[in-house]
């Protein structure tokens, strides 16, 4: 007997306000501001203008709206009378509801003919669902997916961290004399999470209907630039102990090749983010913070040094400047570019190198040293 689908009652107002992921983000900025996980489902997507999107589970429709602002065209769906209600009210307030489109349906029956998007996401969905349904949603998601089209999928938590990571992070708390719960998930998780998956049977209900690519790396991890990121690769504990499943797929008649080619381009295309600086690194080591989705770069005073990523074959990089008083500073990159120069207060100056080596999917650091007064970097890029 198949177990019953969860009401869609019990995905109401309430627990889209205080208890669905980054509800207090949300609250918080309206949508305008994504968490850095839900930013790389964004990245994975690749959207451009004039591609028809599915966002299968639309739930609060942060993900419709910053698709929507990519320029393509979104369609959202969920069987939630609330979620709907709340999508429409997301995308009234960040001004896309012109190009989503809100309905409401189960995503086991689409009401679209086939082949109709070129990307499909199903972020924070799988979860959600028994396994049955898991398998008529993912049948569903073929057939409505174009043969060119690409199925980005996210879900948390994994099976593998509860069963391996979390009695030994509870045995650490005791001995400490602390109190640590039992069960990992709270009862409210455990109500709405029927079906929580490991790396392997996410990949087994993959399989039967795409090719696809499911790993638990944290994004910085995927493609590993220095050694440091070398060595957290190998760590067992991004495997086993990661909360995050991610998973790309395709039309099985493209293979696995047409995954990982996409992956790769997808992921190093946006670490050169807005301002070309990788995300991770620009906000661990202090240079900047995020303003409505964007790295604002604090002064420097005295020394910066970004590693910024390279997508494709580059030879040359610049900077824009601006101080509002004067200021003298050194710029080196990649050890060959040493040049003194002087910022003039109030204005903003473009300095523009010629790199003496190219550089595809690499890291080329500048390190900037102020001698007096401070700057801000304005935009980093690559030409």
């Amino acid at each position: 007997m198949k177990p019953r689908t969860v009401p869609s009652t019990l995905y109401d107002g309430r627990y889209y306000e205080s208890s669905c992921g980054d509800f207090d983000l949300f609250a918080e900025t309206g949508g305008r501001c994504l968490a850095r996980k839900k930013q790389f489902i964004i990245s994975m997507a690749m959207a451009r203008p004039g591609m028809r999107l599915l966002d299968a589970g639309c739930g609060r429709g942060e993900f419709s709206a910053h698709l929507a602002g990519k320029g393509a065209e979104v369609d959202a769906v969920d069987y939630s009378k609330d979620s709907v209600a709340i999508t429409r009210e997301t995308l009234g307030r960040l001004k896309v509801d012109d190009r989503v489109r809100v309905t409401r349906c189960d995503a086991r029956a689409l009401p679209f003919p086939a082949a109709s998007f070129d990307r499909i996401v199903m972020a924070d969905i799988v979860e959600h669902m028994h396994e049955w349904e898991l398998n008529e949603a993912f049948a569903e998601m073929a057939r409505v997916l174009a043969p060119g089209g690409v199925l980005v999928v996210h879900t948390a938590p994994n099976r593998w961290r509860d069963i391996y990571n979390w009695p030994f992070k509870r045995i650490s708390h005791i001995l400490r004399g602390k109190h640590i719960r039992k069960e990992r998930r709270t009862a409210g998780e455990l109500e709405l999470h029927v079906n929580i998956q490991s790396p392997r049977t996410l990949a087994r209900h993959l399989s039967k209907h795409f090719a696809y690519c499911v790993w638990t790396m944290r994004p910085e991890l995927l493609y590993p630039m220095s050694a440091y990121e070398r060595f957290r690769a190998c760590d067992p504990m991004n495997v086993f102990g990661s909360r995050d499943i991610w998973a790309l797929a395709v039309n099985p008649s493209r293979g696995a090749e047409a995954v990982r080619r996409h992956l790769r381009d997808s992921f190093f295309a946006n670490r050169m983010i807005t301002m070309g600086v990788n995300e991770w690194r620009f906000v661990r080591r202090g240079f900047g913070k995020w303003i409505d989705g964007e790295p604002v770069f604090r002064p420097v005073k005295k020394r910066a040094r970004i590693e910024i990523p390279v997508h494709g074959e580059v030879r040359g990089f610049e900077i824009e400047l601006q101080s509002e008083g004067p200021a003298d500073m050194r710029i080196k990159a990649d050890g060959v570019l040493d040049e003194k120069i002087h910022v003039h207060p109030g204005t903003k100056r473009t300095l523009s190198y010629d790199l003496k080596r190219r550089y595809r999917y690499a890291v080329v650091p500048v390190t900037i040293d102020v001698d007096g007064g401070e700057v801000r970097l304005a935009r980093i890029g690559f030409v």
